[in-house]
C-alpha cells in the first residue's frame, strides 16, 4: 500500500546556540517554544513545504541557554481534498528533536531531550 504523504526532504535553515557559563539560571527552568508554519503551493495544492522552529530560552544575556533550530520538510500529499498536514508535523518533528539533542550535547553538560509534542494541539495553538 502507497502511502498518501511523501516526505521529500528536509533542510535545516537555522541554528543558534550560547552558553553562559557564569549564569545561576537551571536549564530545567526553560521551557521551548514551537512554531509551525505551513507553506503550500498555489500552482499545485498537493505539494507543502513545513517549517518548524523551536526555541529554548531567551536571546538575550541575562539567559543562562538559549538554543533556537528550524528546519524546513518538503511534502507531497495524493488527495487534495485530504488535510494532512498534522501527519506531515509529527514527521519533521523528531528531526527537530534530534537537532536541539545533537546541538546541546556538546560540552560536559547532558544533551536536552525534547519530550514528544501533541501536533493537533501545536496546530490548534498557531490557528488562535
Amino acid at each position: 500500500m502507497e502511502s498518501m504523504l511523501k516526505f521529500s526532504n528536509y533542510e535545516v535553515e537555522e541554528t543558534r546556540f550560547r552558553k553562559d557559563l557564569n549564569a545561576t539560571q537551571n536549564s530545567d527552568e526553560l521551557s521551548p517554544t514551537v512554531e509551525c508554519n505551513i507553506m503550500r503551493k498555489k500552482d499545485n495544492e498537493n505539494e507543502m513545504a513545513i517549517r518548524l522552529s523551536i526555541e529554548i530560552g531567551e536571546d538575550n544575556q541575562e539567559s543562562s541557554l538559549y538554543v533556537f533550530a528550524k528546519v524546513v520538510g518538503f511534502f507531497e500529499q495524493e488527495d487534495e481534498g485530504l488535510d494532512l498536514s498534522a501527519n506531515a508535523v509529527a514527521i519533521l518533528f523528531p528531526y527537530v528533536r534530534s537537532l536541539v539533542s545533537d546541538l546541546t550535547s556538546k560540552g560536559s553538560d547532558d544533551p536536552i531531550i525534547l519530550p514528544p509534542i501533541n501536533v493537533n494541539t501545536l496546530l490548534e495553538k498557531d490557528v488562535d
